[in-house]
């Protein structure tokens, strides 16, 4: 039963869940993960080579399902988990967070995954991403570090801001060198 849920002996990499949340957002369509869009040449700029989109497979899952667990993971920004800490207004995101178990009681992984824009106009415009902060073994104290990164990285790419910006328009002082409230 527990492994429904995504504890006990369910292992998974955040690029594995981000293959997941990239196919929910593609319809059941899934394609290679890549880590490198292009090659550039430093001088010119000009492209040396790119990676071209590979589909590795192609669910037979309805695609009014998929809608479905994309309009779920909206509603847990806006009315669920993450709703007090995803706070920027750059863009409309959906999303899941997680907690995972490891072998300390009372220590757990911070997870995040998020896509936006949530209904964009071009859905090359959308971009996935997955936040893991491991447990601090030391502490038996938890917080939601995951989602909070989450929150400035969305805020970070659809605002064009640089981390000091988003510290500013976040109202995260406490990220400052000199921090005061």
């Amino acid at each position: 039963m527990n492994l429904s849920i995504g504890q006990g002996w369910t292992l998974v990499t955040p690029l594995q869940i981000a293959n997941i949340l990239a196919m929910i957002v593609n319809d059941g369509v899934v394609y290679r993960p890549y880590l490198l869009k292009q090659v550039r040449d430093a001088q010119t700029g000009k492209i040396i080579s790119e990676t071209k989109p590979e589909i590795l497979h192609r669910s037979y899952v309805k695609p009014e399902t998929f809608e479905f667990v994309r309009k779920a993971m909206r509603l847990v920004i806006t009315d669920g988990t993450a709703q007090y800490v995803i706070t920027s207004k750059e863009v409309e995101a959906a999303g899941k967070t997680g907690t995972g178990e490891i072998s300390n009681e009372d220590s757990y992984h911070s997870w995040f995954a998020a896509f936006a824009p949530y209904e964009p106009e071009n859905p090359k415009d959308r971009v996935v991403m997955v936040v893991l902060v491991e447990a601090d073994t030391e502490s038996e104290s938890y917080e939601w570090w995951s989602p909070k990164a989450g929150n400035a990285i969305l805020q970070g790419i659809f605002a064009g801001e640089s981390y000091e910006e988003v510290v500013d328009s976040l109202g995260l002082w406490y990220l400052k060198e000199n921090p005061a409230p």
